[in-house]
């Protein structure tokens, strides 16, 4: 059962390459690339600019939110353990 069904996948993967690219009767074989990193390049760019380093020691994050300076926090966590708990305005 194993042996046909790892035969079937092979199958299929050869069979998706060989009719993947279609069939284009212009002749045009231009290719697009896509940029599938967009939001990893504007946010290194956007970190490009910024003075010295963007990391910060929690003590003095709270100096700083309690002392109400303008930031941004962005909370990156699974929703599950955003849920449990937050920085104040992520």
């Amino acid at each position: 059962m194993k042996k046909l069904l790892l035969i079937l996948l092979v199958t299929f993967i050869a069979a998706t390459g060989v009719f993947a690219n279609g069939d284009n009767e212009s002749g045009n074989n231009t290719q697009v690339a896509v940029n599938t990193n967009a939001l990893e390049d504007a946010a290194n760019a956007y970190f490009a600019d910024m003075p010295g380093s963007r990391i910060i020691k929690s003590e003095d994050l709270f100096v700083k939110m309690d002392a109400g300076e303008d930031m941004l926090i962005l909370d990156i966590r699974k929703a599950d353990a955003y849920e449990k708990s937050h920085l104040k305005g992520a």
